[in-house]
């Protein structure tokens, strides 16, 4: 981050309440045999 601000804003927000995000993960989800709202893909 090139703003000093948000900087300083993030580092007091993570005192309080930790890191809103840890990871990112990319991953593609698959239907099950119970999964809802099938006919929303077709």
């Amino acid at each position: 981050m090139a703003d000093k601000e948000w900087k300083e804003i993030k580092v007091q927000t993570a005192k309080l309440y930790g890191d809103f995000v840890s990871n990112i993960e990319d991953r593609t989800l698959k239907l099950t045999n119970f999964s809802p709202e099938k006919e929303l893909l077709k």
